[in-house]
């Protein structure tokens, strides 16, 4: 991640918006924030942090921290932070929230939103999660790229546990983390084994032998069912040629009893058959003319009631007519009049205009009056400031051409400001050759303190170690020696006389040995030995602090012959800077008549200035003010051309009068002309509208009269053919019923009012006739069929039990035959799972085995620690490549057998040790050599270009010493083309730190941030 721009506003000490561009602090690779403390440095940091994770270092989310982090004298708060990930995408985070207006205490929600960078466009993301962009938790970004003040040593300082967790999920170790994948297969694999072992278990009874008997029992069986099939067969022949005679013989008298049934109902057949003749004879003939004498009967008081109708519509049409026509005889006589009125309309029109041309002419003249005074005095002033604006230009010119050149005081000021550069630096740099000669003869000093010399130390030190070394070899001797005779007065306690002595073998032991003397001397050489052992501590701890003094005072001799190159540069730079002086009238040491000159020329300047803005205020006056006096002439010759205007256009509506006399109405005001002239108009239109209005009524009126006229005439004409049409099928029906013999129109109704369903009775006739000639046929066929039947109902029973029998026998046969064929077809079924699941059980075995192997491997994330082992050693080995120059070979970072981090000793035979012996710069150098190994792991796994991280320790704890180690250190990070990031309040650092941002505290303001480059 490498940052751009971060604004913050309203958030912990920052009341105002403050900006950062990061861009020109990266740059220079190395780069700080400093300010007192309480300024609102760390601030910072936690206000990325909450942009990207949603999380802070001092307040979680039961801590009310929309209200704790919002400034008291802020409304709201917002943080926008910009940055690169590792892919090199452009991404924007912000956060922001607000005070409630009701209650001081409240505050919304932290609004969190995150957008990527598109072509200039911000888009907006799904998630506002940082650990998507970055691929860290914030736990694990605190501690590889913003690590908050006092957790700088947290990486180094944890527990094994929590090291490899944090590295896991840095690392994504998880994927090694086959254990729970290889149990989930374990157990599956087991519990299919435990079930193939069952199903297995129900296939015993199952082999080859069982299979070949049952095999043969089916062909002995499907023998015997042949034969019986056959002999099943002609005995079911016999009982269906015998079934067939019983049914026919049934048929037979079941025909003949139907028949006799339809011939009973004969008689009531050939009654029907004679009243549908007559009813079809009559309907044929009277049907049809006694219908259509009923429909002209109808048709004919239908249009007589119409005649009648129309008789009156037509009456009351002609009186309405007469009343219309009389109204319209009325309104022609004010129609005729339109033409004159239309003409007083326009009269009226053009009296309203010479109204109103009349006002116009009173007030422009009016306005002429009033403007010609004002033009005269506007011209007058613009004389007097062109005047006093010649007068400024003459005073300009003559100051001008006195003043001395801006370009030459320029360069002279730019000397004068190099030489004081340069003094201030020749100065600084004695002040430190000061400080570092004081400090060596510091360390001179205390080498005497010591008893030594700082040169040759390491011989003396040596001769010491040597000397001591001896002595702890001869007490070492003599403690072996002495254990010996211990050893052997134990022995000599417990012989006895008569018994063998268990080193020489004698009998007897006249003068036995006693080991008390060698106990005391033993007890001696032990004190010699610890008070040996204390004084070679002693001694490596003064090698330790004698090496310490010897490197410290190396790099500072060295930095004191850098301090007299730079002073010995910066002289000669001051001896050619004075060679450039090329000014008699002032001196290079003394400045003060360039000063004079300087304030001189100054005073002249400011009145240049002064004149200059006078003039350009007077030109502007002489601008405006002729601007105003060309604009109020336009206006009075405006007014002139109006005035002009209004008296021709009153000339000329005086002249369009036709009708009304312009002097009757000079009394009458515009609005009365207005009013007169609408009142002509409404009238104009009511006549209009009247007489239009009833010459259509009277048109409409005269167009249904014609209407209903005619109707009138068609309808009487339709009347009298219907009554000659009515008259001729009365004399139709009369005739029809003198040629066919019936008594009279009364009978004829009668048989019609039967209203007989003639298609039903015909379709019962016509059944009756089929059936009866059916049923005569079939009798007959079948009378003759079973004249020759070899048939009798004691022989067709007998034949069909016996068919019953043989049958059921025949049925148990087969049926016995399926469940041994079915049998067999299962037990081959069966024999075939049984060989497949032996197969499978074969194959699990073998994965079970397989498995076991990788649980063995994966057991306890085993595996996962071991790659974490692997990224921990080579954490260490990449952090040795800075540790060792920051130490000067003196000390190394090792894993121990539990994952923890130690130290080698290289000046104590490379003993380990634990890291937390470091000493405070020590402790600091280590973990920032770890701090970029990892730091490189996660832009190697990530494929980032760059590497950044940002520590915030503020370092004041430090001696002079501890800071001078600080700064080697980051210079380290500088050469290597790291972009690192500290902030402390110490401002020796800040001195020496290419770039820098001062954050200071303002009681009215807040925290403000200023950037130096």
């Amino acid at each position: 991640m490498l940052p751009i721009y971060l604004s913050i506003e309203g958030f912990y000490s920052y009341q105002e918006k403050q900006e950062i561009d990061f861009t020109a602090l990266t740059e220079g690779g190395l780069f700080g924030i400093f300010g007192s403390v309480g300024s609102g440095k760390s601030s910072i940091l936690e206000a990325i942090s909450l942009a990207l994770y949603g999380d802070t270092e001092r307040l979680n989310k039961t801590d009310k921290r929309g209200y704790n982090m919002l400034n008291l004298k802020s409304a709201q708060a917002k943080i926008v932070f910009d940055f690169l990930n590792f892919e090199g995408k452009k991404f924007r985070f912000t956060a922001q929230w607000r005070r409630r207006p009701n209650k001081f205490e409240d505050t919304s929600t932290i609004e969190r939103a995150a957008y990527v960078s598109d072509q200039d466009r911000w888009i907006p993301l799904e998630s506002a999660d940082g650990s998507l962009v970055t691929n860290l938790s914030y736990a694990n970004f605190r501690r590889t790229i913003i690590i908050p003040q006092g957790q700088f040593k947290e990486f180094l300082e944890l527990k094994g546990k929590e090291r490899s967790e944090m590295l896991k999920e840095i690392f994504q170790l998880n994927r090694y983390d086959l254990g729970p994948k290889v149990s989930t297969l374990q157990s599956a694999n087991s519990q299919k084994l435990e079930n193939l072992k069952g199903a297995l278990s129900g296939f015993e009874g199952i082999s080859v032998e069982v299979l070949q008997e049952k095999e043969q029992q089916l062909n002995t069986n499907r023998e015997q069912l042949t034969k019986s099939k056959t002999e099943l067969d002609l005995l079911q022949t016999q009982v269906q040629i015998l079934k067939e005679a019983a049914e026919r013989h049934q048929e037979l008298a079941d025909k003949k009893r139907d028949l006799n049934n339809v011939l009973q109902q004969k008689e009531k057949i050939d009654q029907l058959r004679h009243e549908l003749k007559i009813y079809e004879q009559t309907a044929n003939l009277f049907r049809e003319p006694m219908a259509s004498r009923q429909r002209l009967e109808r048709e004919k008081e239908a249009v007589g009631l119409r005649v009648e109708h129309l008789q009156g519509q037509r009456k009351t049409l002609s009186e309405e007519i007469d009343v219309l026509q009389e109204s319209l005889r009325v309104v022609e006589l004010n129609y005729k009049q339109i033409e004159r009125m239309r003409q007083e309309q326009i009269d009226l029109q053009n009296l309203i205009h010479i109204r109103k041309n009349e006002t116009i002419l009173q007030q422009e003249q009016a306005n002429l009056k009033k403007g010609e005074p004002f033009v005269e005095k506007s011209k007058q002033e613009l004389v007097d400031n062109n005047e006093s604006l010649a007068k400024a230009e003459l005073k300009l010119e003559d100051l001008k051409s006195n003043r001395f050149e801006a370009s030459e005081l320029l360069e002279i000021e730019a000397w004068y400001l190099g030489k004081d550069n340069l003094d201030s630096q020749i100065k600084s740099i004695n002040l430190q050759k000061k400080q570092l000669q004081d400090e060596l003869k510091a360390i001179q000093r205390q080498f005497e303190v010591k008893g030594f010399k700082e040169a040759g130390w390491e011989e003396e030190i040596k001769a010491r170690e040597n000397l001591l070394q001896d002595a702890m070899s001869q007490l070492r001797e003599q403690e072996t020696h002495l254990q010996v005779q211990v050893r052997l007065g134990d022995f000599a306690h417990s012989l006895q006389d008569g018994e063998a002595c268990p080193l020489c073998g004698a009998l007897e032991h006249p003068q036995p040995m006693s080991g008390e003397q060698a106990i005391r001397e033993m007890e001696h050489v032990s004190a010699e030995k610890t008070k040996h052992t204390e004084q070679q501590t002693a001694i490596q701890q003064l090698t330790n602090e004698l090496a310490r003094l010897s490197n410290t005072a190396q790099n500072k001799t060295e930095n004191l012959e850098k301090l007299e190159s730079d002073l010995s540069a910066l002289e000669l730079q001051m001896t050619k800077h004075k060679e450039t002086f090329r000014w008699d009238l002032y001196s290079p040491e003394d400045k003060s008549l360039f000063g004079e000159q300087k304030l001189k020329n100054k005073k002249t300047e400011e009145a240049i200035q002064n004149l200059e803005s006078e003039i350009k205020q007077l030109r502007s006056a002489s601008i405006q003010k002729a601007d105003e006096v060309a604009r109020f002439e336009k206006r009075l010759q405006t007014i002139i051309e109006q005035i002009s205007v209004a008296k021709r256009l009153i000339a000329q509506y005086s002249e369009q009068l036709h009708t009304l006399d312009e002097v009757l109405y000079k009394s009458y005001s515009e609005a009365d002309l207005i009013n007169l002239k609408q009142q002509t108009e409404l009238n104009i239109a009511r006549t209009i509208e009247d007489y239009e209005l009833l010459t259509g009524r009277v048109n409409q009126k005269k167009n249904a009269f014609a209407d209903i006229a005619g109707q009138y005439q068609l309808s009487k004409e339709q009347f009298g053919i219907l009554r000659e049409t009515l008259a001729a099928s009365r004399a139709e029906i009369a005739q029809l019923l003198a040629s066919n013999h019936y008594d009279d129109l009364a009978q004829v109704q009668q048989i019609l009012d039967k209203d007989l369903p003639v298609n039903q009775i015909r379709g019962e006739i016509q059944e009756f006739d089929i059936q009866q000639q059916v049923l005569e046929r079939q009798v007959e066929n079948l009378t003759i069929r079973t004249q020759h039947d070899d048939y009798t109902p004691e022989k067709f029973v007998e034949t069909r039990d016996r068919y019953v029998v043989q049958h059921s026998a025949y049925e148990e046969e087969l049926a016995a035959f399926g469940g041994l064929e079915r049998e067999l077809g299962h037990l081959t079924v069966e024999f075939a799972k049984k060989e497949k699941l032996h197969e499978q059980f074969d194959a699990l075995s073998k994965r079970a085995d397989h498995l076991k192997i990788m649980d063995n491997l994966f057991r306890g994330n085993g595996f996962v620690n071991y790659i974490s082992t692997i990224h921990m050693q080579r954490l260490c080995e990449i952090a040795n490549l800075r540790f060792h120059r920051l130490t000067k070979n003196q000390l190394s970072l090792s894993v121990s057998d539990t994952n923890d981090f130690e130290v080698i000793d290289n000046l104590n035979n490379g003993h380990h040790r634990s890291v937390k012996t470091l000493s405070g710069g020590q402790s600091f150098q280590a973990s920032l050599c770890l701090a970029l190994a990892l730091a490189e792991n996660i832009q190697s796994l990530n494929k980032a270009d760059k590497n950044f991280f940002f520590i915030d320790e503020g370092f004041g704890t430090q001696d002079h010493e501890s800071i001078n180690t600080v700064f080697d250190t980051l210079q380290y990070l500088h050469q290597e083309n790291r972009v690192v990031g500290i902030i402390s309040h110490v401002e020796e650092l800040k001195e020496r730190m290419p770039r820098a941002v001062t954050v200071t505290k303002d009681f009215e303001r807040g925290s403000l941030v200023n950037q130096s480059y």
